[in-house]
């Protein structure tokens, strides 16, 4: 009976003597084979290396034969691999999404944007009224409360709106929009009172009086609401090309 010396055991002498028994190839194949194999399985894999036929020389029959089915049992040890899943053309992967998640929409967040859009646009309407005064209403209607509250509420309704919008179910295109109202509410604020304490400036330089000879008037009513036209446009330009942006992450 085999008492696990040497040459009593192939198994034994692979896996515990480091002995070569049928050829370096194998040998490594056994023992990773027995560190992975099944103890139910195991009697079975002893027993096909104890009775493998061996040359009268002392070399194995066929290593190539014992080296497939080794092979063939190391790969029944291996863990199923899962199928790549095949996705239509065109389909995004389920692991990516066209937008990052953004911040969910809420009443609550609906209100604020209703507010902050009405007193933004109350703001802009004002500006429009100024700026449709000297190029599209007619003199005798300068002072007509219906048309200025007509032209105010065309410009506070929708940003209101919009706002409101944004804050209940936010959307790239309704992100944009917002933000490029209020660059425009910004710029226009900025680059008014810029431009009229520029053309103050430059009145007293002059030495012109500011408050005579309608010089006021024509500041307030005319350069100011036409610089912040123009510096309005241009921020609601910027923000929003980066709004747009920015919302794919």
């Amino acid at each position: 009976m085999p008492n696990g010396r040497p040459g009593d055991s192939r198994t034994h002498d692979i896996l515990h003597h480091g002995l070569e028994v049928f050829g370096p190839p194998i040998d490594a194949l056994v023992r990773e084979i027995d560190a992975r194999i099944e103890p139910a399985e195991r009697d079975a894999f002893i027993l096909l290396l104890e009775t493998w036929p061996f040359e009268p020389e002392g070399t194995p029959r066929d290593p190539d034969a014992l080296l497939q089915r080794l092979r063939a049992l190391r790969r029944q040890l291996d863990p199923p691999r899962p199928k790549p899943r095949l996705e239509p053309v065109g389909a995004t992967p389920p692991h990516r999404s066209p937008l990052p998640p953004r911040r969910a929409g809420s009443p609550l967040a609906a209100l604020a944007g209703l507010l902050v859009g009405a007193f933004v646009g109350l703001a802009l309407g004002c500006l429009a009224w100024l700026v449709l005064r000297f190029g599209v209403i007619p003199p005798y209607l300068w002072w007509d409360r219906g048309v200025m509250a007509t032209v105010v509420a065309a410009v506070a309704i929708p940003s209101a709106l919009v706002a409101a919008l944004q804050g209940g179910r936010p959307t790239r295109l309704g992100h944009t929009l917002v933000i490029a109202l209020l660059g425009f509410f910004v710029g226009s604020l900025v680059f008014g009172l810029a431009a009229g304490l520029l053309a103050l400036v430059a009145a007293a330089v002059a030495g012109r009086p500011a408050f005579g000879d309608g010089l006021f008037l024509l500041i307030g009513y005319g350069v100011m609401p036409v610089a912040a036209t123009i510096g309005g446009a241009l921020l609601a330009g910027w923000t929003a090309r980066r709004a747009w942006r920015d919302w794919l992450g």
